[in-house]
């Protein structure tokens, strides 16, 4: 027998494998003895469908046992694991602990998300309704994780699969929110003196809240003139030590051993959560939670709305690109391991930039028309032009940072307005070779981010992209000159591969000539 009770646990857990399947889960019995008696039935299911050829699989999976083995597998190793798990507590008691996972449908989900749309933001309705958002990563998104893990790496037999997208609500569109100076000077009148260096801290670095709050004074090196940090996904990170930041921070020394950030007690209590005394008039480290608490009261009493703590970061990188103008610089800044997820930044430049583009393109129409004595005609904008603009626009807008890290083999969801803008895209025909160039050089960085062969990747994008891929292989047909049919799914990988060149050089219509 191969039962057992993992440490601090209560119930036995099963774990056998039959025919180069492993089947584990929870026993619901706190007894051994009664523990390997449901064992032995189990077993003896298995070995009778295995015998009458039937497949096996973990249809009798239970919610609880899913998200117990999720949560070994994968969730404790996330970047947020104390966040994750209150989620997953919360998911399987409104999922029900004993309810089949085979058995979850779409009418399972639909029921979900509409109870959770009626629950308030911790429980207090002087918050009120938990946001779209909330609802997507708590519940649809986090479920599909759980039951994706466990079709594709426990290998459970799901005939009720939902239809994921379609209880995916509609999100209001990210937006960058800037400190300006003015703000500023608002907030510096209203807010403690003893909280102050943190946020200064926080919008000079670009630097999240949990980084900040866990500041230690081993990590800051004024010999060196580096701030070495563990970032998101516990990726490493260092700052440099700017004459700004050593003005800020030396005056801190000698307030703790340790913490960097600290505060004074306003009052002598005990922190109901923590657990932790503080005394009156004493220092102690700033905390998470803290630093949250306090910059909204300032915001509040400083009159701005719709400004969070985490908006910090947006100005500290909003900032650095105006002054800079090096999207790549402040990418490293923030420690974005993609430039996609910091070219939302660019909006602050993009104004200046689109305006200076528009005279320089004006003015060489005029010189040209003045050379060759004609009137200047006006640039047509085709309909797929036009909707390869709302969808570039749209990946600048959208902010990806989801609240924990997605499994290694989960397709990245997109964002619904993001999947509409790419849908109109499908839908709109290429006119001719400038469509067709132009669809290559919108999904050239799709392609260029991934290590794959070009014929590969077409094949590995699966349902919910492979529509996109048609898509490609339509453009590449167009700008090629060749029947479409010659170039679909279908097609043999080397024979995609072969054309892989021919996609690359499209975002340089020179290179892409000599190449034909």
């Amino acid at each position: 027998m191969s039962v057992y009770k993992p440490k601090g646990a209560t119930l036995y857990k099963y774990d056998f494998q039959r025919s180069g399947q492993r089947f584990s889960g929870s026993t619901r019995e706190a007894g051994q003895r009664a523990a390997e008696a449901v064992e032995r039935r189990l077993i003896a299911e298995v070995e009778d469908s295995l015998k009458a050829g039937r497949r096996v699989g973990l249809r009798g999976m239970t919610m609880d046992a899913a998200a117990d083995r999720y949560w070994t597998e994968t969730a404790q190793h996330t970047a947020s694991p104390e966040k994750l798990g209150p989620e997953m507590k919360r998911l399987v008691l409104m999922v029900g602990p004993r309810r089949l996972i085979a058995d979850i449908s779409d009418e399972v989900v639909a029921g979900l998300v509409a109870k959770r749309r009626q629950e308030f933001v911790k429980g207090d309705p002087k918050r009120g309704l938990v946001s779209p958002a909330q609802v997507n990563r708590t519940v649809t998104q986090l479920l599909r994780r759980i039951l994706t893990r466990a079709k594709l790496v426990w290998k459970v037999t799901l005939p009720h699969e939902p239809h994921w997208r379609a209880h995916m609500l509609k999100e209001p569109t990210a937006r960058v929110r800037e400190l300006r100076h003015d703000e500023e000077a608002k907030l510096e009148a209203v807010e403690r003196e003893d909280y102050r260096a943190s946020r200064v801290f926080a919008q000079l670095t670009g630097l999240r809240r949990r980084e900040v709050a866990n500041l230690t004074w081993h990590q800051v090196d004024f010999a060196n003139g580096t701030i070495s940090v563990v970032g998101k996904g516990d990726k490493p990170h260092v700052l440099p030590i700017t004459d700004e930041l050593y003005e800020l921070l030396a005056p801190l020394q000698g307030h703790h051993p340790e913490a960097v950030f600290t505060f004074v007690a306003q009052r002598s209590r005990r922190c109901p959560k923590s657990k932790a005394s503080y005394l009156r008039g004493q220092r102690y480290p700033v905390t998470y939670e803290g630093l949250g608490t306090q910059f909204g009261r300032a915001a509040k009493g400083a009159g701005l709305k719709g400004l969070r703590l985490h908006d910090l970061r947006h100005t500290a990188a909003t900032r650095t690109l105006r002054a800079t103008g090096n999207l790549r610089l402040v990418q490293q800044m923030l420690a974005h391991s993609s430039p996609t997820t910091t070219a939302k930044y660019a909006h602050a430049s993009l104004d200046d930039m689109r305006e200076g583009m528009a005279k320089a393109a004006s003015d060489s129409s005029r010189r040209r028309a003045a050379m060759a004595g004609t009137e200047v005609r006006p640039v047509m904008v085709t309909p797929m032009q036009a909707v390869i603009a709302e969808h570039h626009r749209l990946l600048i807008a959208i902010e990806a940072s989801p609240p924990f890290d997605c499994d290694c083999e989960e397709l990245v969801a997109l964002d619904r307005a993001e999947q509409d803008a790419l849908e109109a895209i499908v839908a709109t025909p290429c006119s001719g070779r400038a469509d067709a160039l132009a669809v290559l050089r919108h999904f050239q960085p799709y392609v260029a981010a991934q290590g794959s062969a070009f014929g590969k990747l077409l094949y590995d994008m699966g349902d919910i992209t492979c529509t996109v891929a048609e898509t490609i292989l339509r453009a590449l047909a167009v700008a090629l000159d060749e029947p479409a049919a010659q170039l679909s799914l279908a097609a043999p990988i080397a024979k995609l591969d072969a054309r892989q060149h021919i996609f690359c050089a499209s975002i340089d219509p020179a290179a892409h000539h000599s190449q034909g």
